[in-house]
């Protein structure tokens, strides 16, 4: 237990010489993620987070580029990304969402660049989509 206390004293130490901006970013980002997962079926849109999340463009991307490395649009991407991959390997998400073809499922989670989606996909899950679902059925 000591140890566990020392670790919270010793995070509070390294926090406090960050500056107040910097967690505030720092915080953004983990409410952009918090975001994209209860809004995975809503239309793909950063200005739309940008308003619900009540920031600027600029704080959202430092906060996001400080945290994760990566932008904002990039992480809500791999947020559906994620949840396309539940769906094509699960018949019981896609007849919930009524949805049965690669394609269907790449426009519900707003992917409307057939080939980007594609090879987003494929560098992020070493597969293509239709390979995922051709797995899926025949289990």
């Amino acid at each position: 237990a000591m140890k566990s206390l020392a670790k919270c004293f010793q995070s509070y130490q390294e926090t406090k010489s960050i500056s107040l901006k910097e967690i505030q970013r720092h915080e953004l980002c983990k409410d952009l993620v918090v975001w994209g997962y209860a809004n995975v079926d809503a239309p793909l849109s950063l200005e739309i987070a940008i308003e619900q999340l009540h920031t600027t463009r600029t704080s959202l991307s430092q906060g996001c580029k400080e945290t994760m490395g990566i932008g904002p649009m990039e992480i809500l991407r791999y947020i559906r990304l994620e949840h396309v991959y539940k769906a094509l390997t699960s018949s019981k998400i896609r007849k919930q969402l009524n949805l049965q073809k690669v394609e269907e499922i790449r426009e519900h989670y707003s992917f409307m660049s057939r080939g980007n989606f594609a090879g987003t996909y494929k560098i992020y899950f070493e597969e293509s989509p239709k390979k995922t679902l051709m797995k899926s059925e025949n289990n």
